[in-house]
């Protein structure tokens, strides 16, 4: 039985998961920009509608204009809370981890070797390692799809990775 050059298939990998981890990447490290430009506008917001609570407080402001002031101040709070916590993206660059780890760094350690020729197990591992991390990202993306949906049961995303391979059921609590 003749063998081909493993070579190939050692650089197709980390090829591939190179260009999947700079992709993904990519878009993450855009949605960060995005998210830091949302908190310093959000921050912004927050010490104007506070600055402006302290002068209505100080002046002959309404109640009116008190109790607008307080439920603005409120909600830009929320919404600088909420910026400051990103749902998924820490999972997400954990998913990028596992694909460098198994897609890039394990195949391009065996490529340094130079080998003619690598045990089956050897060969299995480099398309079992990117095979997980592909379907482990199509995973991550079907949970936060699921996430944003709104007739989904899933509101939160998991905080790990484990969390996307053994999902949490909700328990149904019975009435007796």
């Amino acid at each position: 039985m003749a063998t081909a050059d493993v070579n190939w298939m050692l650089s197709s990998s980390v090829q591939s998961g190179s260009a999947l981890v700079a992709i993904i990447g990519g878009l993450l490290g855009s949605r960060y920009v995005a998210l830091d430009a949302e908190q310093r506008a959000a921050e912004r917001r927050l010490v104007e509608v506070r600055e402006m609570l302290a002068r209505a407080r100080r002046g002959a402001a309404g109640t009116d204009t008190t109790l607008r002031l307080e439920g603005e101040e409120a909600a830009a709070a929320k919404v600088l809370a909420r910026s400051r916590r990103p749902s998924g993206f820490g999972l997400a660059l954990e998913v990028l981890a596992y694909i460098a780890l198994t897609a890039i760094l394990v195949p391009l350690t065996m490529m340094v070797w130079e080998p003619e020729h690598l045990p089956l197990a050897a060969r299995l591992v480099v398309c079992l390692g990117f095979g997980s991390g592909v379907l482990l990202l199509f995973r991550y993306l079907f949970v936060y799809a699921a996430v944003l949906g709104t007739h989904s049961e899933r509101t939160v995303m998991p905080v790990h990775v484990i969390g996307l391979l053994a999902p949490t059921r909700r328990r149904r609590t019975s009435d007796h």
